[in-house]
């Protein structure tokens, strides 16, 4: 005996977890958090979870590398200025990093790249300034 699946109308298999991958790594005093696949409402609690984890009193400059991610709405790029607001109370700040590309258009488009820096590579936003609490060389977190 065969058995299928039927789904009808108003049934629908649960869509793939929004946020792919979050990632967590200390380099020369900027903690960096790689994230990928799409950051919308959906996915914004786990991003602002992963960055209110990574900014504290030792650790409250935040390079968060966007060049995996394929989305970005409106939610997400709050969660990036409310990180951006919490890192800057403590004293240190927050820099995207994000290639051109849809990622990148909708930052112009949703707030015109004012509020928060926004750079092609993780070489240029580590470059255009030393953050001012120096950690350790390279540590991998989890």
């Amino acid at each position: 005996m065969e058995t299928r699946l039927i789904i009808g109308p108003g049934l629908r298999p649960a869509p793939p977890p929004a946020l792919h991958a979050a990632h967590c790594l200390v380099i020369g005093g900027w903690t960096v958090v790689e994230l990928s696949g799409e950051i919308d409402c959906a996915a914004a609690g786990s991003v602002e979870w992963k960055l209110s984890g990574a900014i504290g009193p030792h650790c409250a400059d935040l390079l968060v590398d966007l060049s995996e991610v394929t989305f970005l709405d409106a939610a997400g790029l709050h969660v990036l200025e409310r990180a951006h607001a919490r890192a800057r109370a403590l004293g240190g700040g927050l820099r995207l990093v994000c290639p051109p590309g849809p990622a990148r258009d909708r930052i112009r488009v949703l707030s015109g790249e004012r509020r928060l820096p926004v750079f092609a590579d993780l070489g240029s936003a580590m470059a255009a300034g030393a953050p001012p609490h120096r950690g350790p060389g390279l540590r991998r977190n989890a």
